[in-house]
């Protein structure tokens, strides 16, 4: 989002809900881009930028998910689930994947 406003785009946002903690989901849009979509992750490493075709992506399980109990307190128990899950490309030269994106050039 620094970027489109360091090189004077104007970002738009598009109502695409609300996630399973009710949290509105930003979805941007900028007229030079043509259709495509951007939503902030910040779940991602800072400096960090995907581009991804959602119909060319699938989200995998590598290993099922399973309860590893911990203890008890009383009546609550402790515990973790694990999973462990990859993300799928159809087509790796669809996609884009930057890291280390530290400063945007006004020219």
């Amino acid at each position: 989002m620094s970027g489109l406003a360091t090189w004077g785009q104007a970002a738009m946002r598009i109502d695409a809900g609300v996630n399973v903690f009710g949290t509105p989901i930003n979805v941007f849009e900028a007229p030079f881009l043509g259709g495509v979509s951007i939503i902030e992750a910040p779940l991602l490493k800072p400096n960090t930028a995907i581009c991804l075709t959602s119909s060319n992506v699938r989200m995998r399980m590598k290993r099922n998910e399973f309860w590893s109990a911990r203890g008890s307190r009383g009546d609550a128990f402790e515990g973790d689930w694990i999973a462990e899950g990859a993300i799928e490309l159809e087509n790796e030269s669809y996609h884009a994947w930057v890291e280390g994106i530290t400063a945007f050039s006004a020219t």
